[in-house]
C-alpha cells in the first residue's frame, strides 16, 4: 500500500513526459529494491528453517 501511495503522489507531481519517465524509472528501481529485500529475508528464514530441521535429524552419540 505504501508503494502505491508513493507512486500516486509522484504521478500527481509529474508535469511533463520527461517527469513521467523519470518517475517511472525511480519507482521501478524502488520496487526492485523492495523485492530484493523481501527475497533476502525469505532466503535467510529458509536457511534458518533448514538448519533447524537438520539439527533435529542429526544423530547424537548415545551416552
Amino acid at each position: 500500500m505504501h508503494l502505491f501511495a508513493e507512486f500516486a503522489s509522484k504521478l500527481a507531481g509529474a508535469h511533463s513526459v520527461r517527469d513521467l519517465r523519470t518517475m517511472y524509472e525511480e519507482c521501478s528501481k524502488h520496487q526492485l529494491e523492495f523485492i530484493r529485500r523481501d527475497c533476502d529475508r525469505v532466503f535467510k528464514n529458509g536457511e534458518r528453517v533448514i538448519e533447524g530441521a537438520s539439527n533435529l535429524f542429526r544423530t547424537r552419540p548415545l551416552s
